[in-house]
C-alpha cells in the first residue's frame, strides 16, 4: 500500500470489522497511520449475480468514510459508475446495512423453498 492510498473494503462483514479488523492490520503491516497516511472506506457490494435489471449501473451505492471527508471522496469515486450514492452516517450503518440487505435475501430463498415443497 502506497503512502495515501484510499483502501475501501467491499465484503459482507459484521459491524465494526473494517475499524476494529482491518485498520489495525492495515496500519501494522504497512507502518502507517490511517487519517494522516492512508483512508479507509466501506462500501458494500450490492450486484446479485445473474441479475441483469439490478446491475452497477443501476443499484444505489452505500458509502462511508472513517471521516467526512473520505466518504466524499468514496461517494464521488462511486458516481462515476453508478447511478446513484448514499452516504451513510458511518461505517458501522454501512457494514450493517449489507448484512440486513443478505438476511432479507436469505429469508426470501428460505420461504421460496419452504412454499415450493
Amino acid at each position: 500500500m502506497k503512502r495515501n492510498s484510499t483502501v475501501i473494503l467491499e465484503s459482507t462483514v459484521y459491524p465494526g470489522v473494517t475499524e476494529e479488523v482491518v485498520r489495525p492490520i492495515l496500519e501494522q503491516e504497512s507502518g502507517y497511520t490511517c487519517g494522516p497516511d492512508f483512508r479507509l472506506a466501506y462500501s458494500p457490494e450490492r450486484v446479485n449475480p445473474g441479475d441483469e435489471e439490478h446491475t452497477l449501473q443501476t443499484i444505489t451505492k452505500i458509502v462511508a468514510g472513517l471521516d467526512e471527508e473520505t466518504t466524499r471522496l468514496v461517494a464521488d469515486l462511486y458516481r462515476l459508475v453508478t447511478g446513484s450514492v448514499y452516504c451513510a452516517p458511518d461505517i458501522r450503518t454501512a457494514e450493517a446495512a449489507k448484512v440486513i440487505e443478505n438476511i432479507q435475501r436469505d429469508l426470501n430463498i428460505a420461504l421460496a423453498n419452504e412454499l415450493a415443497t
